[in-house]
């Protein structure tokens, strides 16, 4: 009964997961806009990223969030962004992407699995994953000055206030939450 949890387990989020990815690609397009990339560019040079990875715009995402395992790719949705909002967002997910967090996130998902019938694993991975999105906010506004951090804190409060949240389980975005 325990290794037909852990498959029924797996099979779901990773079922959710290759969906979502399918319903991504299906809705997204290149990013052409040269305002967008140029920030793009010049954050990816500021965090010394070299490998590529795929800019995207996407109808299905309400929030900026970073996916894929092998092959990154961010994701924004079609919103306008202020330069200085699309430069937090793009900084925040990089951080995701240089420190690894998707994986984190997959080893949290594998001990759910393992521990699925535990309502208190659950809890952990929850806090888990709200305390990823906190340390990739304090990573983004390390050794920023008290108007960039104010910026950013607006950036966050006005994302909640449009209601940008998803719960997908292997993606990393801007507002947190999964």
């Amino acid at each position: 009964m325990w290794i037909l949890g852990i498959a029924a387990f797996l099979l779901y989020h990773f079922m959710g997961y290759f969906l979502f990815r399918r319903a991504v690609r299906r809705f997204s397009r290149p990013v052409e806009d040269e305002r967008t990339l140029a920030i793009w560019n010049a954050v990816r040079r500021e965090m010394h990223v070299v490998r590529p990875i795929q800019l995207l715009s996407c109808k299905k995402v309400q929030s900026p969030m970073m996916t894929g395992f092998f092959h990154p790719v961010l994701l924004l949705p079609d919103t306008d962004y202020s330069d200085t909002g699309l430069h937090m967002i793009l900084k925040h997910e990089l951080v995701h992407y240089k420190r690894g967090d998707i994986w984190y996130k997959l080893l949290m998902i594998c001990a759910n699995a393992v521990h699925w019938f535990n309502p208190l694993v659950y809890l952990v991975v929850t806090a888990s994953n709200q305390d990823l999105e906190m340390s990739s906010d304090s990573a983004v506004i390390q050794n920023a000055d008290a108007v960039f951090r104010k910026r950013y804190s607006e950036a966050i409060l006005a994302a909640v206030r449009r209601g940008e949240a998803s719960d997908s389980l292997f993606h990393l975005f801007f507002l947190g939450g999964g």
